[in-house]
């Protein structure tokens, strides 16, 4: 049972970390909307709430074109870190 409840954060962090670029950016959008954003994850299996700073952290830390272009419109952040 300290074993499953351990696990339930990071397995839910996985089904975000599992998305392709596109569906991503979406949840991004709606949460910066919202607050946060709703992951449907098939049926039967209920919906993950991500708030706005966790899926913008995926975001940042992933290195595809589309996800750098939009932190740098919406955000002003730069991809580079600065030294």
């Amino acid at each position: 049972d300290a074993v499953a409840s351990a696990l339930a954060r990071p397995r839910r962090l996985l089904s975000l970390l599992a998305l392709e670029p596109a569906p991503l950016l979406e949840l991004l959008k709606e949460a910066r909307v919202k607050g946060s954003a709703s992951l449907h994850q098939g049926a039967g299996r209920p919906a993950v709430v991500f708030e706005e700073a966790t899926v913008l952290r995926v975001v940042a830390h992933r290195p595809d074109r589309l996800g750098s272009k939009y932190l740098k419109e919406k955000y002003k952040l730069s991809k580079r870190l600065k030294a």
